[in-house]
């Protein structure tokens, strides 16, 4: 089903459909039991389900080595990716992260605290994979890949949602003063000029 990615993750890709759907349905029986909206219900499965299935991901070695190794050198391994040396566990992690992304946008986060908490949960995944030494190599590539795929997922709903509109900002809109009792025309307190 994963082609060349079987033996690395196909343990943990059926897990994280089973979690998936698990959490569907517990999802749903909490949703209906609190009288919750479907889109907020969704909202909750997906960012629930995306980090079980980057804990299963990340976490799972299917091979018996032991050990702990630790790559910091930024940008190796995706330009060894780049240059056709190619490495599919690139598009593993950029596809492991779109759902968080996904589901950060769905819970209304912005484009800095997605950004900065994916960055945070992939740091998490791979210093628990040095300090568990399950034989899985943490490297400062995964963090980045796995935060651009986590923007790519944010990026994709927050276009939905606007309907490929861009936004006021990027037309050209003005943005809207608050006016409050007492302003002028001007925006300005009581008729007095802001210098």
């Amino acid at each position: 089903m994963l082609g060349p990615l079987e033996y690395s993750f196909g343990a943990s890709f059926r897990l994280s459909l089973c979690l998936a759907v698990v959490l569907a349905v517990v999802f749903a029986v909490l949703a209906r039991r609190h009288r919750r909206s479907v889109a907020t219900t969704f909202s909750d499965w997906l960012l629930a389900s995306s980090f079980a299935a980057v804990v299963a991901f990340t976490q799972y070695a299917p091979y018996d080595g032991r050990g702990r190794a630790l790559d910091l050198r930024p940008f190796d391994t995706i330009w060894h990716a780049l240059e056709g040396r190619g490495d599919t566990l690139i598009a593993a992690n950029l596809a492991l992260f779109v759902p968080v992304g996904m589901a950060f946008a769905t819970q209304r986060w912005g484009r800095g605290s997605t950004l900065v908490a994916s960055a945070g949960l992939s740091v998490a995944a791979e210093a628990m994979q040095y300090v568990t030494g399950n034989g899985r190599i943490s490297q400062v590539d995964d963090v980045i890949v796995n935060t651009a795929g986590a923007f790519l997922g944010w990026l994709l709903i927050r276009t939905i949602r606007r309907g490929g509109r861009p936004s006021a900002q990027q037309r050209g809109v003005p943005r809207q003063v608050e006016r409050r009792p007492g302003d002028d025309a001007y925006g300005d307190r009581h008729g007095e000029r802001r210098r």
